[in-house]
């Protein structure tokens, strides 16, 4: 990277990322955090701003206390502790980093929702409308959304039904949602439409072509999903 930027006459900044236990990207200790500092800060074409984390985990603080410490007794830049995780954004500001990167936080996240007493599902935009096509029992429908429509994220139920909140999705097929209706009291009917909070919002967003944006009962916009297949 250094190399690149040099012959373009350009500084990078980066932050070194800390393994702070999720078992994903980043130096294993702050001992290796330290070492990997020393050895940006002496190169052209680089400059160091700090570290990163994800998620922000409240167990970090020992991790992040020592690389810190070791940083600003040599004289390494670390302007930026940047934390991450969507609904921990007060775990990030306990940890004391500069910023917090909340990826999902505009689409709220059901788990987001049940974690937090002053949040609803009505803070969640993003909406599927389905339409039951059998009902095979009164205790079961089955709608046009499945794995391609909903994403097959776990756990179960899949989505929080608007219209039905004790309507569970607890299964997928490929094309199908099997939804248990045993504890409401509506009758189900083909081609009745039920719309659901999609749990991981992110995930469902990548299966769809368009955004349609709505108030009320018109459309408003509609917005193309660019990024969608661009995974190469």
């Amino acid at each position: 990277i250094g190399e690149a930027a040099s012959r373009l006459g350009l500084r990078v900044p980066v932050l070194i990322e800390l393994d702070t236990g999720a078992r994903r990207c980043g130096v294993q200790s702050p001992e290796e955090a330290f070492a990997l500092g020393r050895a940006c800060q002496g190169q052209p074409g680089i400059a160091l701003r700090g570290v990163m984390t994800y998620p922000s985990r409240s167990e970090a603080m020992p991790f992040l206390e020592e690389t810190r410490r070791r940083f600003r007794e040599a004289g390494l830049p670390i302007d930026v502790v940047s934390g991450g995780g969507t609904g921990l954004e007060q775990v990030s500001h306990d940890l004391g980093c500069t910023e917090t990167r909340s990826g999902s936080y505009v689409w709220e996240g059901l788990s987001r929702v049940k974690s937090r007493d002053d949040l609803s599902p009505n803070r969640c935009p993003l909406r599927i409308i389905t339409t039951v096509v059998s009902v095979p029992t009164p205790q079961r429908v089955i709608v046009d959304g499945g794995m391609k429509t909903f994403c097959s994220y776990p756990p179960i139920p899949y989505g929080l039904c608007v219209e039905e909140p004790k309507a569970l999705i607890v299964a997928m097929s490929v094309e199908h949602g099997h939804v248990d209706v045993s504890a409401c009291e509506r009758r189900f009917r083909v081609g009745d439409r039920l719309t659901f909070i999609p749990l991981h919002q992110e995930m469902a967003l990548n299966l769809h072509d368009e955004l349609i944006g709505y108030r009320g009962e018109r459309v408003e916009v509609v917005w193309p999903v660019l990024g969608r297949g661009k995974v190469k």
